[in-house]
């Protein structure tokens, strides 16, 4: 099996080796080529957002409980009592 860096950094050669099996799959090879690129770009921006994510929760649990619920569609206000560190900046 063919691992997609390989695939990316010798796409002529593999197209070449796969047209002497009269197999034609280029237009699929560079559709992988494209599809992992965007699995790259979408990564990255999941890593970006985990990374804030992270921040916002070692925040959360230095303020000593400035944080809290404000507004939950169900108890309505809440305030800041017994909390601890949960927050709800809405």
């Amino acid at each position: 099996m063919l691992q997609v860096s390989y695939i990316k950094n010798n796409l002529s050669r593999v197209v070449s080796n796969l047209n002497k099996r009269n197999i034609d799959f280029s237009k699929q090879l560079q559709e992988i080529t494209k599809l992992d690129d965007l699995r790259k770009k979408i990564q990255l921006e999941y890593d970006s957002i985990l990374n804030e994510s992270n921040t916002i929760a070692k925040e959360m649990a230095n303020s000593e409980g400035k944080y809290y619920i404000s507004h939950h569609p169900v108890w309505g206000f809440l305030p800041p009592i017994g909390l601890g560190s949960v927050a709800c900046t809405s």
